[in-house]
């Protein structure tokens, strides 16, 4: 694959990835996610008020980023009655795509610095 393709590949990829990427690249969204991922039970999920306790962060801003963290397939809602549940989405097809992308990073950088060890020798 020449520098235009592994450039074309890298921008589609970027391009599909895009919300995830921008999801999860915001603190505050991070600070719940983590919260989400220390999680031991993921199937039974968390309340908006105890993500909002373990984050120290206010109710209305966990439902927010909950929100759209749900957008992006990155958290799952489960609802038992009028309560509801959040949990760590564990499906691995949105996080293999998102590792495959970086993965196809790393080795455009690192041939690109192999090349540029080669002119300097």
């Amino acid at each position: 694959m020449n520098c235009m393709d592994n450039c074309l590949a890298l921008a589609q990829g970027f391009a599909k990835e895009r919300e995830l990427l921008w999801a999860l690249g915001e603190q505050t969204r991070q600070q719940v996610f983590l919260v989400l991922l220390e999680q031991e039970d993921q199937n039974g999920g968390l309340r908006v008020g105890e993500i909002a306790q373990r984050a120290h962060l206010s109710r209305p801003a966990v439902s927010h980023h909950l929100r759209i963290l749900r957008q992006t397939g990155i958290v799952r809602l489960r609802k038992m009655g009028t309560k509801s549940y959040y949990s760590m989405n564990a499906e691995t097809e949105i996080w293999d795509e998102l590792h495959a992308l970086l993965g196809r990073v790393c080795a455009v950088v690192h041939r690109a610095q192999e090349k540029g060890a080669e002119k300097w020798m």
